[in-house]
């Protein structure tokens, strides 16, 4: 049986409540809710304006379908850039679940080679010669 990998919902659980558990299914279920769509007659996305209160921000708004990208794919990408020190990811549990994303800017040339790590971890893994070039 097909599930939520996020919430857990079923399709039977979302036909019988009317709801969907999360934004996940959507993407979960996007098969089976064309197929639905199709069957009412409708076959294609809303094309009508958007709201007031958003349409300024609409060069701002991501939408994943157009991304292309798995929820698997953005957690990993997630993980690597908080590993490397260039965001920070703050979450709120609550009615709605939200979270935060702090963005840092990667060291400059000047920083990252001044730095007593990064510089001698780089030296290490290049060689003198190629690192020399990098100069």
């Amino acid at each position: 049986m097909k599930f939520c990998k996020v919430c857990g919902s079923t399709l039977d659980t979302i036909i019988s409540t009317k709801q969907v558990g999360c934004a996940e299914c959507y993407f979960t279920f996007q098969e089976e809710f064309v197929q639905s769509f199709k069957n009412l007659g409708i076959s294609s996305g809303y094309k009508g304006a958007l709201p007031r209160r958003i349409k300024g921000y609409r060069s701002k708004l991501i939408d994943r379908m157009t991304m292309q990208l798995k929820l698997e794919d953005i957690v990993i990408a997630r993980e690597k850039l908080e590993a490397s020190g260039l965001l920070k990811t703050y979450y709120k549990k609550g009615s709605t679940n939200s979270y935060v994303y702090l963005l840092y800017s990667p060291l400059s040339a000047h920083e990252f080679f001044s730095h007593p790590i990064l510089n001698v971890v780089l030296y290490n893994n290049l060689g003198k010669k190629e690192y020399e070039k990098l100069l």
